[in-house]
């Protein structure tokens, strides 16, 4: 805030500075729920534990998805499947509904009420969340949601892991899942790639094949974003069953720490 505050006094002089940092607090604290934003996972989970499904999934969709993630983690396993499927059905919630929440929640946190409607949860947000989360507890949730609404369990999975992510994956796995690739898929996936993904691939192909894939990219052309866009999908479903067979390794939040 006091480098803010520097920036502002520069551009607009003292006054108007503190004029605009006011506006900016005012703003920030007639935010639905903004009080959470300074409670830890450990206080919000005490506060949360006891609520129905539908509540901690609304309070969920207010903080960051780490945050979430760190609260689904300690809630027994039928309730974690339950808050999850909660969330990546919410789409918008309206003032009065809030109003309800804050209200039953008033002891335990700030009542704020909001005065429109707010774009919460929703299967992106859940698939960030469940990025954060500990293998057991993303397999838990998974089985969960399988078992009664499996296009919901599909949907969520594949905003998981995208194409653009491999540059987050280590060398070996790279190299692992691109054997199984189909080289046409690789040429296709290659077509609208940014440098680092395609860097990223190159550097794990043998030097034959990676020549083979460059000259092809130099004569495909006229392709359809949807056929590059399958190709993607086709990798990434690849790279995802093989991380199931426990043969490579998505880096991922909550637990999941690698041991050398």
């Amino acid at each position: 805030m006091e480098y803010a505050r520097t920036v502002l006094e520069k551009a607009y002089g003292p006054e108007m500075a503190d004029e605009l940092l006011g506006r900016v607090t005012k703003s920030l604290q007639n935010r639905s729920f903004s009080f959470m934003e300074k409670a830890d996972e450990k206080a919000l989970f005490t506060a949360l534990q006891n609520e129905r499904a539908q509540t901690i999934a609304l309070v969920l969709s207010y903080v960051d998805a780490s945050k979430a993630a760190s609260v689904i983690s300690q809630l027994d396993e039928r309730r974690q499947v339950q808050v999850v499927e909660s969330m990546a059905k919410i789409e918008s919630v309206s003032p009065a509904a809030v109003k309800i929440v804050e209200a039953d929640m008033r002891k335990k946190f700030s009542n704020i009420v909001t005065s429109s409607n707010v774009k919460v949860g929703g299967i992106d947000y859940v698939a960030d969340v469940m990025n954060n989360l500990d293998r057991s507890s993303e397999k838990n949730i998974f089985d969960g949601l399988a078992e009664h609404d499996q296009e919901l369990a599909d949907e969520i999975r594949k905003r998981m892991f995208v194409f653009e992510d491999i540059i987050t994956m280590d060398d070996r796995s790279v190299q692992r899942f691109v054997r199984d690739c189909d080289p046409r898929d690789l040429v296709l996936a290659l077509k609208v790639a940014n440098e680092e993904v395609a860097a990223k691939l190159f550097k794990n192909m043998s030097t034959r094949m990676a020549q083979s894939i460059r000259d092809d990219l130099e004569i495909t052309t006229n392709v359809r974003m949807k056929d590059v866009e399958d190709a993607q999908q086709r990798i990434v479903d690849i790279i995802r069953g093989l991380e199931e067979k426990g043969e490579i390794i998505i880096a991922k939040g909550g637990k999941d720490d690698i041991i050398a």
